[in-house]
């Protein structure tokens, strides 16, 4: 990362005249005074090696998204902030190599990496930087955390058509409305040990439904987002007023007693999920709080509300059915209820 100094010694007035490096050469010259000793080797003649970790990443103009190649896919996505969205295409692209690698940065340390991209610019930028300060700065970010977590880094460009399934993720709106469509099945069984917390998501290890009759699990992730709604804080919040960290095989979900001396709700003792009816019964208070109609309403309406929500915001159908474990068409499509703007689509469509 030399491209500022080069440019100020190309453009001084004598060979023997002194030279009054601007800040972004300084900047350049104390990333090499400091990260020299820690940088990798490399091999004047490269020798091909087999990357460790394989990853695919792409960007649309609202999400940012990346997963890895292997038998227990990891997901990445972010919703780009509002000042984000404003941002070039490369910028998010690049922008979105930092965050993938940021995101899975305990499962890449001191690992060769190989990345997939289908932005050209972000190649040669990640490589060699930019005379864009923007982007510059960006792609040093990149390598410091490269070199701070000891991965060797390969970026590699490929056909859009190549890069589907990170295309749709990036185009996902509001990843975590939708990803995880529990059954109550599902849901009552999750454990503390099923949940893990990481800088930019949450993994939740679902380890049997219906449709797995291997039990071989199913990992989901969750994205953070800065909504006041985020799931990931507030399961968060949750499990640490009910203090139930502490234990990797206790139920997350579990009956409650309410001590009227104290005025105060504590779980129970017992190790116990809480049972259908009583979660149920739950659901429809909170409906009934808000002025909603109970007898329309069940558990499996949460899954159903995720599942439409999701297809209303053109989520594939291949990536809706991975993702709420459906084992056919038609047992997925019974979830999604179609708006009267969309039947109505129809019609309109016909221009008749």
């Amino acid at each position: 990362m030399t491209r500022n100094l080069s440019v100020a010694l190309c453009n001084r007035k004598g060979w023997d005249l002194n030279l009054d490096l601007p800040s972004e050469c300084r900047q350049e010259l104390e990333f090499w005074l400091k990260s020299l000793h820690s940088l990798p080797n490399v091999k004047l003649t490269p020798i091909s090696e087999i990357p460790e970790k394989i990853m695919f990443s792409d960007a649309s103009s609202y999400a940012a998204a990346g997963f890895t190649l292997e038998r227990n896919t990891k997901i990445v996505h972010y919703m780009w902030k509002d000042d984000e969205k404003n941002k070039s295409s490369t910028w998010r692209e690049l922008k979105t190599i930092f965050l993938v690698l940021k995101g899975l940065g305990s499962d890449l340390s001191g690992k060769l990496v190989k990345i997939y991209t289908d932005n050209q610019n972000v190649v040669r930028i990640a490589c060699k930087g930019s005379m864009k300060m923007e982007l510059h700065q960006l792609s040093l970010e990149v390598l410091g955390f490269c070199v701070a977590h000891s991965i060797r880094l390969e970026l590699a460009w490929i056909p859009r058509d190549l890069n589907a399934y990170a295309d749709e993720l990036s185009k996902i709106f509001d990843f975590d409305d939708w990803e995880v469509f529990l059954r109550f099945s599902e849901l009552s069984k999750l454990k503390v040990k099923n949940i893990s917390f990481h800088e930019l998501h949450m993994s939740v290890h679902i380890e049997g439904s219906k449709t797995d009759v291997y039990r071989r699990g199913n990992n989901v992730l969750i994205a953070r987002t800065s909504k006041d709604t985020c799931p990931v804080y507030w399961l968060k919040l949750y499990l640490d007023l009910a203090g139930i960290s502490k234990s990797p095989e206790d139920f997350i979900f579990r009956s409650i007693r309410y001590f009227k001396s104290s005025d105060s709700y504590k779980l129970c003792s017992c190790n116990r999920p809480i049972s259908y009816t009583r979660a149920r019964e739950l659901l429809r208070d909170a409906l009934a709080s808000v002025g909603l109609d109970t007898k329309c309403f069940g558990l499996h309406s949460l899954r159903s509300g995720g599942a439409t929500s999701a297809a209303e915001n053109n989520v594939s159908d291949r990536l809706l059915k991975l993702h709420g474990r459906w084992k056919s068409d038609l047992s997925r499509d019974n979830y999604i209820k179609d708006s009267t703007s969309n039947q109505l689509s129809v019609t309109k469509k016909l221009n008749i």
